[in-house]
């Protein structure tokens, strides 16, 4: 997705020794976080010594449990037949747009937003629409463009929270109202929360706002009312191990539903079925990766350690307010930089490239084409993030 000006810039900093450090990397293996490898070890042992080919239609009750299980300490309550295994969130967006759409149906999507949707949905023939995340509102939807966007062929809405790469959280009113609109227009709900466990929140008198991973605490986002009593649009729940568990090798996600039409089920059930792409190992492997990675100590919680310490470290250094729809809540791996004093964000990316030896993202490559902004990631080691940072900060002084 870099331009070819952006890219060969770096190559030639590489190139010359320089040295240069990536400060939009979105790699966790590449950062450092990995599941326990020793629990994985161990159970791809008993996998090997025991396989048995059984495919289920749906995904392996075993993994499918484990799940519903992870969502139940969240306070959500689904049960395995609303559960659907896939090789990927790509795979399970795929999927919702083959199965339950023509082409020619249209999609909304948040802007900024990451590409990669505009592609899964041209891919089937889907139509994008782009609805604002407005800065002047903590980067929360404009309801009445929102509305104004929906056409009598749209079929999907795409709710990404915490949103990649704006950080920012639904709030419970927005939520409410995007559920409203819905409902009249017969709009489905996809729900994205892939970094639903990477939440950050403001120090306060120099004590942490620590975030562990459990639904019970006191930052756990807007989640969408999965609940047996439910009566309003129909859910779907995407998420996956690729960032939860530091896990993207293994590919396995997932798209939980609520409220669907038994046809849109039995079209869902008769795709997966007919490919099983998600790998039995990975199912195997799904209930102890959980459950090790969300452990005290495991991969999860230190992935919310360092964002958490880089967030805060980001608000300080670029003295850029707080926001996100919960009392200051944000969220996700990436945050945005506003440049203003006539930058042009991809000159600011090159120059920094050049002078600075600081690869980040020009906000353009993420819809940002009427706002000059930087993309940064916050998934660097902190004292590594603290220094680049404050270098990047000050060369824009």
């Amino acid at each position: 997705m870099e331009t070819n000006a952006l890219q060969r810039a770096l190559e030639q900093r590489k190139s010359s020794g320089k040295p240069w450090v990536n400060l939009i990397d979105s790699d966790f293996h590449a950062n450092g976080f990995l599941p326990d490898i020793k629990g994985l070890t161990e159970d791809a042992a008993r996998y090997f010594a025991s396989r048995r080919y059984s495919p289920d239609p749906r995904g392996s009750l075993e993994a499918r449990q484990a799940i519903v299980e992870y969502y139940a300490e969240r306070g959500m309550a689904l049960n395995p037949e609303q559960m659907l295994l896939t090789a990927g969130s790509s795979e399970s967006y795929s999927l919702l747009f083959s199965q339950l759409a023509d082409p020619g149906d249209r999609i909304l999507l948040p802007l900024p937003g990451y590409p990669l949707f505009e592609d899964l949905a041209g891919y089937v023939g889907l139509e994008p629409d782009f609805y604002p995340l407005e800065r002047s509102l903590e980067w929360q939807p404009d309801l009445e463009v929102l509305e104004a966007l929906i056409q009598p062929t749209t079929r999907f809405l795409v709710l990404i929270s915490p949103n990649n790469p704006c950080g920012s959280v639904l709030g419970t009113e927005v939520l409410g109202s995007i559920l409203s609109l819905a409902k009249d227009y017969d709009l489905a709900i996809i729900w994205d929360e892939v970094f639903g466990e990477f939440l950050q929140f403001p120090d306060r008198d120099g004590v942490s706002s620590s975030v562990v991973s459990t639904g019970a605490t006191m930052g756990a986002p807007v989640l969408p009312p999965f609940s047996p009593t439910y009566t309003g649009p129909p859910i779907f729940l995407i998420n996956g191990i690729s960032k939860l568990c530091a896990s993207p090798d293994l590919k396995l996600s997932w798209i939980g539903g609520i409220n669907l039409p038994k046809v849109w089920n039995e079209r869902l059930e008769l795709a997966y079925d007919t490919y099983l792409s998600c790998s039995s190992l990975s199912q195997f492997l799904l209930p102890g990766l959980l459950h090790r990675s969300l452990e005290p100590g495991g991969v999860t919680g230190k992935i919310q350690e360092v964002l958490r310490v880089n967030a805060n470290t980001f608000h300080r250094l670029t003295g850029i307010a707080w926001g996100g729809g919960r009392k200051g809540v944000e969220g996700g791996i990436h945050r945005i930089l506003p440049l203003g004093d006539g930058r042009e964000d991809e000159a600011t990316a090159l120059e920094l490239v050049n002078r600075q030896g600081i690869y980040t993202h020009p906000g353009y490559l993420y819809g940002m084409e009427d706002d000059s902004t930087l993309v940064i990631s916050l998934l660097k080691e902190p004292a590594v993030f603290e220094e680049t940072l404050g270098r990047l900060v000050k060369h824009l002084d």
